[in-house]
């Protein structure tokens, strides 16, 4: 296609022309409404098969952004669950260690103080993470590998609560985890927006939040059938109360390692935004139809490019046989051999 002077827009063929075309140039070729040239009944008609197009552009509610952006709230989950887990089980831990020195004392001046220490080594961690961040050092590995980060950090920080024998083995893995909750709480929003469409941005983002009050529901309800600390009247911790608090500070290792294994292996994309600040245009491109939902001109007809998990176990393929590729490069290759 080419403008003339008078910005009509010729097309040789017209069948061929119409499948090519990315959705922006559908959208600038319909809302300027110009003519097409050879024939009046075939220019009407492939134009209107034009407009048709544009009007059902709409993004998949799932596809290659919702997969991604579902992987990406695990991180939300996980920070609400670091910062409400103590709620849960931080009575306990003094009794446990006999920081008052008594096995059914919790509530005296030390026990007090070391409660405060772990809850404050989480949120002194998180603003360590969070200055991270915006170190060069951390901006240019994108969003997805900085939410991975997050989840090493949360799993050596939940690794290092649940097999404590002291004050000092708790404050390390709460800072540790609360590195990770830092790096998180910023890359998972920034690449949940930069993943989604433009129409499904806010909704999608929006579910960062939701998921961090999961996280919250689900650390306060883990402890309700916990006893509360013993009395001089009642018997002294026995059973679930002597071990179920490691069990609570180490959960956030689970889904940690899951989200890793997932954008590792099952969903292993990056936004196309930062495909484009390291120069991947074509790899950018192609992930921009998959997340639309539109197939890709460069395949057969019928083809599966714009499924899932062809795409995802494809680039997994690729990026093993091109022994560290891109992310991007991966994806492109995925889709150009689909």
């Amino acid at each position: 296609r080419r403008p003339s002077g008078t910005d009509a827009v010729h097309v040789s063929n017209p069948q061929r022309t119409r499948g090519s075309l990315p959705p922006c140039a559908m959208a600038t070729l319909v809302g300027r409404g110009r003519r097409v040239p050879g024939g009046v009944q075939s220019s009407v008609s492939w134009a209107s098969s034009v407009v048709v197009q544009d009007e059902e552009l709409v993004p998949p509610r799932g596809g290659v952004a919702g997969a991604a952006t579902s992987v990406a709230l695990i991180s939300g989950f996980l920070v609400g669950y670091s910062i409400c887990v103590p709620d849960s089980c931080g009575d306990l831990i003094p009794v446990v260690f006999e920081w008052c020195n008594s096995d059914w004392r919790s509530d005296c001046l030390v026990g007090l103080v070391c409660q405060g220490l772990i809850n404050a080594s989480l949120f002194a961690g998180a603003a360590l993470g969070a200055l991270l961040v915006g170190r060069q050092e951390l901006r240019v590995k994108g969003p997805r590998l900085q939410i991975v980060i997050s989840d090493v950090l949360f799993v050596l920080g939940s690794l290092a609560c649940c097999s404590a024998q002291g004050l000092g083995r708790v404050v390390l893995g709460r800072l540790i985890s609360g590195v990770g909750l830092g790096i998180a709480d910023i890359a998972a929003p920034i690449y949940v927006t930069e993943i989604s469409a433009r129409e499904r941005r806010a909704a999608r983002t929006a579910m960062h939040g939701v998921s961090v009050a999961v996280g919250m529901l689900v650390a306060i309800a883990a402890g309700l059938h916990q006893e509360p600390p013993p009395t001089p009247e009642h018997k002294l911790l026995n059973g679930i109360n002597l071990w179920y608090w490691r069990y609570l500070l180490g959960f956030p290792a689970i889904p940690a390692l899951l989200q890793a294994a997932l954008f590792h292996w099952a969903v292993p994309i990056d936004p196309a935004s930062w495909l484009m600040q390291r120069g991947c245009v074509k790899e950018a491109r192609h992930l921009l139809y998959l997340t639309y939902g539109v197939r890709l001109p460069w395949t057969p007809a019928g083809g599966a490019a714009s499924s899932l998990a062809a795409a995802a176990a494809a680039a997994a393929a690729a990026s093993g046989e091109a022994g560290g590729r891109s992310t991007g490069e991966a994806v492109a290759g995925a889709t150009t051999g689909a």
